[in-house]
């Protein structure tokens, strides 16, 4: 059973934009999301489900908010300003305790902590984790992070493809605790 949501255009939340939980096999695509109080988008133990072509802007806290969802592909979003409300939950894109992520070809601006960063992800027998083709502009710490995950792959993100993380506050990319981490081709500039 897959469910969307999609070409909506949400205003002003007093909470999070859009919030998916235990829905598995949604799609959450094509909507716009201005000045929520914390997430833009927030979904939770809703496994095979895609974030695809939205749009945030001025989130109180994270841009999109992911939290153990399984085999969830996060695709081709702008994100535009974070942590407007509570900056130190402010990522532009936060995904953690979950297995087999793909993040690919999102451009995020102006995230007061990370501009994408994961957390506690895992692999299942035949999965991965991709972190590739994805523009960061401005993150307040680093341009992509990873904390305590296995086998992450962070590929990709450069000019060829976009202009790739350029002027994060602390490091372009940054992994910690993690292992089987691989961190290829990617273009960093005044990081």
């Amino acid at each position: 059973l897959n469910g969307t949501i999609d070409h909506n255009l949400v205003n002003n939340a007093q909470w999070d934009g859009i919030k998916l939980v235990n829905s598995d096999g949604t799609d959450v695509t094509y909507n716009t999301v201005n000045n929520a109080l914390l997430s833009g988008i927030a979904l939770f133990d809703s496994d095979d489900s895609s974030v695809s072509n939205n749009t945030v802007n001025n989130s109180g806290t994270e841009g999109i908010h992911s939290g153990n969802n399984d085999r969830l592909t996060i695709s081709n979003n702008t994100v535009n300003t974070t942590g407007l409300n509570f900056g130190f939950e402010g990522h532009g894109i936060w995904h953690h305790s979950s297995d087999d992520a793909t993040i690919t070809g999102n451009t995020v601006n102006d995230a007061e902590v990370d501009g994408i960063a994961v957390w506690g992800l895992g692999v299942s027998a035949f999965g991965a984790n991709l972190i590739g083709n994805n523009d960061v502009f401005s993150a307040g710490r680093d341009g992509i992070a990873a904390y305590y995950s296995t086998c992450v792959t962070i590929s990709n993100n450069d000019d060829t493809v976009g202009t790739g993380v350029k002027g994060s506050g602390n490091n372009g990319i940054g992994v910690y605790g993690s292992h089987g981490t691989v961190v290829a081709g990617n273009d960093v500039d005044d990081s």
